[in-house]
């Protein structure tokens, strides 16, 4: 049996529908492209990517009519929630989770788009139906470290690895010269424009490890409702996030790496000014920092020692 784009479309659509009602609901998807899984003629559903739908259709030579509308160009740096101010029923990422250094910094960015009950759906490709089956199984650890260090961009070793699975110009390089490989790698790095697979895992792998996230408060507010496992002749996995925290908050978490900056739990309320949100991130870079809190500890043992 083979299987073409169109199915699957209809797969994601369906496992979608398991939980919410299209005719009244709003959602999100990003990264879509050409293949949104809700048709503009089926839900109502907005489209975000790093791209304009312009952009989009030069980049791959697309049929214009084929690509979604793209209403929010969204800028690498900053997070989503700071970039869309306005909350979704569900919210949709079609192979691009495995693209995203930071998966847990990301996925909690997106937990603050969703409204109380709403959905975040992942569908992401299994290593071993790609190129990416050679890939050592990204690890729980490296997760968290990752998020430790609110990794923004993918590393060398990641571009290495993408690169001699997915190219074999790129995989002889890497045999006949280590610093002709090491070269290449370098150059795709500093060219800031490096859009590799960060991260890979089989269907398994990645959901014991959203689970173990989830379980542990990692992914806190966030429960899995639904899962579908990889199988022949489909190349990807799907699970379903759902939110049952309405908070009126949300953080990112890492807050020495983060700045914490709250957002209202209504989207009517009104937002910080841009300068007023760059002096709250200022802040709490300051207070995050080792000097402030070793500061903070000298002058609290001044004060006990009656030092002034």
């Amino acid at each position: 049996m083979t299987v073409t784009r169109q199915d699957y479309q209809v797969n994601r659509l369906n496992f979608l529908q398991r939980f919410i009602n299209l005719e009244t609901s709003q959602g999100l998807e990003i990264g879509a492209c050409d293949l949104p899984t809700v048709p503009l003629e089926i839900g109502n559903c907005e489209f975000a990517d790093s791209r304009s739908s312009e952009e989009l259709i030069n980049l791959w030579n697309l049929p214009p009519e084929t690509v979604v509308p793209v209403k929010y160009v969204l800028a690498k740096d900053t997070p989503i929630y700071l970039q869309i101010e306005k909350k979704f029923d569900y919210v949709i990422l079609c192979h691009v989770i495995e693209h995203i250094p930071n998966v847990i910094g990301y996925i909690q960015d997106l937990q603050n788009l969703l409204k109380p009950g709403g959905v975040l759906v992942i569908a992401c490709p299994d290593k071993r139906r790609t190129p990416d089956n050679p890939i050592t199984s990204t690890t729980v650890e490296h997760l968290i470290q990752d998020d430790y260090d609110n990794c923004q961009y993918p590393s060398l070793e990641h571009i290495l690895h993408f690169g001699k699975a997915w190219s074999e110009e790129v995989k002889q390089k890497s045999i006949e010269s280590a610093s002709s490989f090491y070269e290449w790698g370098r150059q795709y790095l500093e060219s800031g424009n490096a859009d590799i697979h960060c991260h890979v895992w089989t269907d398994e792998e990645f959901f014991q490890q959203i689970e173990y996230l989830v379980d542990g408060k990692i992914l806190d507010g966030l429960k899995i409702i639904d899962k579908l496992y990889n199988r022949l002749p489909y190349n990807e996995f799907i699970i379903a996030l759902q939110l049952v925290e309405a908070s009126t908050t949300r953080e990112l978490s890492n807050s020495h790496q983060h700045p914490t900056v709250k957002i209202p739990a209504n989207p009517a309320e009104s937002h910080p000014s841009p300068r007023e949100l760059e002096l709250m991130q200022r802040i709490a870079a300051m207070e995050s920092s080792k000097f402030w809190k070793l500061r903070t500890h000298w002058f609290k043992f001044k004060k006990n020692l009656g030092i002034k």
